[in-house]
């Protein structure tokens, strides 16, 4: 059984978390691990974490009927999670994230970005004040790597989940015959292993590539974008980290 592991502080903000955890895990067939990380005194930290737990424990007994565990852990958010995937099968991590809110962030990295950094696992990074729980409209960004066709699979199976359009995009730098040919190849490769008109497939030209990319999802009215991370870095100026530290739109990293 996959597990979607999802950080928490009790705070408001995270709590939101378990709603999103609950929709995917109902129709993923998932269990979720509720990870507590946090290096506060005992005698401060106990009492807190109690009326947390009942507090989730009620959420969601009333949202999902998928099974369900705490952890509560000293080692820190990204070694918790490491020793988490060593006896569970982690299909996605959640995070809220509200963003970029101070300068310790901006020059290390905000905690999604050191989790989508520094772990090998998918991780959904959803804004603090998103009012959705489905993701009707999926836009994936590829600079075609070479797992851009695992990842679009990965991607129509999770937009089966939430009956969702696909759409997938490239954006090349200049207009030339050698990128149409190339994108047209990719186009072909789409449409050749998962059928015409499955995915929508499109391209667009300009240097600008965070901007245009921000245009197309405003004007497709998006509800999740995805983007795949290789390296294992963090704040390294990638797209990735940009739409992670706006925090205007949830976002799924997709990891090799």
């Amino acid at each position: 059984m996959s597990t979607i592991v999802c950080p928490i502080d009790f705070q408001d903000a995270s709590l939101y978390s378990v709603r999103i955890a609950a929709a995917i895990a109902e129709k993923t067939n998932a269990e979720i691990l509720f990870l507590h990380a946090q290096n506060e005194p005992e005698n401060q930290m106990r009492e807190r974490l109690e009326a947390g737990m009942a507090r989730v424990g009620f959420t969601m007994e009333k949202l999902s009927s998928r099974p369900f565990s705490f952890v509560d852990s000293r080692k820190g958010l990204i070694q918790s999670i490491k020793e988490i995937g060593q006896s569970k099968d982690i299909g996605l991590i959640i995070m809220i994230t509200n963003g970029i809110s101070d300068l310790k962030e901006l020059y290390g990295g905000t905690h999604t970005e050191n989790v989508a950094g520094k772990t090998p696992y998918p991780v959904l990074s959803v804004p603090h004040d998103f009012e959705g729980k489905d993701f009707k409209q999926i836009l994936f960004a590829t600079d075609y790597e070479s797992s851009a066709m695992a990842d679009t699979e990965s991607l129509l199976l999770f937009a089966q989940v939430f009956g969702s359009k696909l759409h997938v995009i490239h954006i090349s730098d200049e207009e030339n015959p050698a990128s149409q040919s190339l994108f047209e190849s990719f186009k072909n490769g789409i449409s050749s292993k998962f059928g015409a008109g499955t995915v929508d497939v499109r391209r667009v030209i300009g240097t600008d590539k965070e901007s245009l990319l921000l245009n197309e999802a405003v004007e497709l009215d998006v509800d999740l974008i995805s983007l795949h991370k290789n390296q294992f870095n963090v704040a390294d100026g990638s797209k990735t980290d940009l739409f992670v530290r706006m925090a205007q739109f949830p976002v799924l990293i997709l990891k090799s």
